[in-house]
């Protein structure tokens, strides 16, 4: 993963975890951390300090992120980029794809356009709700509960 604990604050994991589907437990501030839970790892908790400057934080969030890359079924690395935004090779069609959000090409095929680039220009637009679109970095993801709500499904 090289590093990627050093070069990413404890905000921009709880952001990406938070894209992902985890949820933030109360019980966890008492004691200075971010405890993270996820309904469909209901045995599962993802923990890291509250401050950037801990003493443990860059063994913490490569905790984190070995944790995710285990149970998400996909690359360290890619995992990596994604919450960092940095892509170092490969095309995006490479990036794991989380059950509880869709690559645009699902909306595009929700929506019957005839291209992605047509979805892409109407998530720009805001024609699309806000909150039907995750970003990450340079990628999109859509989340599927909302955009049947919003289209009323």
């Amino acid at each position: 993963m090289d590093g990627v604990g050093a070069s990413i604050t404890i905000s921009r994991v709880r952001e990406f975890l938070s894209t992902l589907g985890w949820r933030t437990l109360k019980e966890g501030a008492a004691h200075r951390l971010y405890v993270f839970e996820h309904d469909r790892f209901p045995m599962r908790r993802l923990v890291l300090p509250l401050d950037d400057g801990a003493p443990d934080k860059t063994e913490a969030i490569e905790v984190v992120f070995r944790t995710l890359a285990h149970i998400m079924g996909c690359p360290l690395a890619l995992l990596a980029e994604m919450a960092t935004g940095q892509r170092s090779k490969g095309p995006a069609k490479d990036l794991p794809e989380p059950e509880n959000l869709r690559r645009v090409s699902w909306l595009t095929d929700m929506l019957n356009l005839p291209s992605d680039n047509n979805t892409y220009k109407m998530i720009q637009s805001g024609s699309i709700p806000s909150n039907c679109v995750v970003k990450f970095g340079r990628n999109i993801r859509i989340k599927p509960d909302a955009v049947k709500e919003w289209l009323k499904l």
